[in-house]
């Protein structure tokens, strides 16, 4: 060997994105579905994030800011106040994209003008999509 020791380089950031979408940073209490950060509502962010108040005001801002949303938790790092521990809490509990969706349809009978509401709530993180809920008005 060369007698020293070898620095490694730190993530950058696309390896950081490809490492924060295959992993989960605790093992200890598996998190059956992680909440999209981009459409969670601020008060379920502020209530579930046990963090300072004004750095989930500013994840918000952020969101808000950005037209496509926070497309990677690692777009994060760079925030004041988020730091290695800070990123694996949100990891924990949130993510980028949405795999449940409540899908509505309604009807109108052209002969008698009677209208039907179907609202479905479908779970896509599995194949075939799963039907969690089914609801006819």
């Amino acid at each position: 060997g060369t007698g020293g020791t070898s620095a490694v380089a730190d993530l950058t950031n696309v390896q950081l994105r490809a490492v924060l979408r295959e992993t989960t940073a605790d093992d200890s209490k598996p998190v059956p579905g992680r909440m999209n950060i981009n459409t969670v509502p601020d008060s379920v962010l502020k209530e579930v994030l046990e963090i300072d108040p004004r750095l989930a005001d500013a994840i918000i801002a952020r969101r808000r800011a950005k037209p496509e949303g926070i497309t990677s938790l690692a777009d994060l790092s760079d925030m004041s106040g988020i730091n290695p521990t800070v990123l694996t809490q949100l990891a924990t509990q949130f993510d980028v994209t949405s795999s449940v969706y409540t899908v509505t349809s309604r009807g109108r009978a052209a002969s008698t003008g009677a209208e039907v509401e179907i609202e479905a709530v479908v779970d896509k993180s599995q194949l075939p999509a799963k039907i969690i809920s089914y609801r006819e008005q």
